[in-house]
């Protein structure tokens, strides 16, 4: 009987020192895990925590930036529409302010700058109505209108030279405009040069044959150069539409 306990006493030992064995395996491995981790220098841990900062950061910048285009793109539509709606109505204070406010939103179209000048130049305010059509063509070298309109404002300042010029290109392009050859006639008509001056009044004849002041412009422009006969006969075409 004896015997029977000694040999549970050395098994029951023997249990413990094997248990023992295992608690000390799982401290001395929580124990090398700390250590390996207290080994990791400090500047490595904070260009980690660093690196996790500037992915979170990024997300958010990039969640801000597609909500804004949103956001402008939005408010360009709707400055669009009012532009529009102000420009049908003849409210050209308030379309100058739509399209200087788009331009701020960082919109630049040629028809933008082209309607700008438009309603610059109705509200007399030229020289903004010139720097905005010139921007139009800066913008589109074929922009017709815009050619045509800063010819205009050259007659109005009676910049004969420079009318020709913008006139001439607008013609290059739109040759079949009678408004285009009538005014190409004054502006050459304005700087001397009769005989340019008589081929686009016969051009815009030829484009709208029933056009009063254009025989009378003829006329006179004949009557310069010396050509009375013509002159004469062109001023009574000039009086017999009239009197239709």
């Amino acid at each position: 009987m004896a015997d029977v306990d000694k040999e549970k006493q050395e098994g029951n030992k023997m249990a413990d020192s094997d248990k023992e064995k295992k608690d000390s395996g799982k401290k001395k491995k929580v124990t090398s895990k700390e250590k390996s981790e207290k080994s990791i220098p400090l500047f490595v841990k904070v260009g980690a925590f660093f690196a996790r900062a500037k992915d979170w950061l990024d997300n958010v910048i990039d969640s801000y930036s597609r909500f804004t285009r949103v956001t402008h793109h939005d408010a360009q539509n709707v400055l669009r529409k009012k532009a529009k709606s102000y420009l049908n109505q003849g409210n050209f204070g308030k379309v100058i302010d739509a399209y200087n406010k788009l331009i701020q939103l960082g919109v630049e179209e040629v028809e933008v700058y082209y309607y700008l000048g438009y309603a610059c130049e109705r509200e007399d305010l030229l020289e903004e109505a010139e720097k905005a059509y010139k921007k139009t063509v800066s913008m589109d070298d074929s922009f017709v209108k815009a050619y045509y309109r800063l010819g205009l404002l050259a007659l109005g300042e009676d910049k004969g030279k420079s009318a020709v010029e913008y006139l001439k290109k607008a013609a290059s392009q739109k040759a079949d405009s009678f408004d285009i050859q009538y005014q190409l006639a004054i502006a050459y008509d304005k700087i001397k040069k009769y005989d340019n001056a008589i081929d686009c009044f016969n051009n815009a004849i030829e484009l709208d044959p029933k056009c009063v002041k254009t025989y009378k412009r003829l006329g006179f422009t004949y009557d310069l150069t010396g050509a009375h006969q013509k002159a004469v006969t062109c001023l009574k075409k000039a009086m017999e539409l009239e009197e239709v």
